[in-house]
């Protein structure tokens, strides 16, 4: 899969690292290395098994490849608009038997969702708030999320 490469160049990258230190010469330098890639294998090591707590994991986790960061986050942005598409999809199907107002009230949800996804993707602060968003929107997306990570997670869940 995917993650797996990604987690395999991230391992690889480790043990690049762990090698330029040795062969460094210098001491100090290869005792440091090795700790950080001791403390970071024990960390991908300790990934859960299911794939939602290992995205949610790598979410925080310092990589050393930069490469596989970077293909950690296309594919964590992949699945995220692949689990709104998908819920889009679905919840579209049954507006269609609710009212207008319905309608437009799902609509409005999913265009801040949208929105926060594309905040998050620039970096910037989430305008509206998550908290105030499921203030507004948390009957059409049950679970009790408290972070767009948790609603997100529950979403491609379903």
């Amino acid at each position: 899969t995917e993650l797996d490469e990604i987690m395999a160049t991230e391992r690889a990258a480790l043990d690049d690292l762990e090698a330029q230190a040795h062969e460094s010469g210098d001491r100090r330098r290869e005792e440091v290395t090795q700790d950080v890639v001791a403390e970071r294998r024990s960390e991908l090591g300790a990934l859960p098994d299911n794939l939602a707590g290992r995205l949610r994991a790598l979410a925080g986790y310092e990589f050393t490849s930069s490469e596989a960061r970077e293909r950690f986050d296309e594919l964590t942005e992949g699945l995220r608009q692949e689990v709104v598409q998908s819920y889009l999809d679905q919840a579209a199907g049954a507006a269609l038997a609710s009212d207008p107002e319905g309608r437009d009230r799902l609509r409005r949800a999913l265009d801040g969702l949208n929105t926060m996804l594309e905040q998050r993707e620039a970096g910037v602060d989430l305008d509206p708030s998550f908290e105030r968003f499921m203030e507004e929107f948390g009957d059409i997306f049950p679970g009790g999320a408290r972070s767009l990570d948790e609603l997100l997670a529950q979403l491609s869940e379903r």
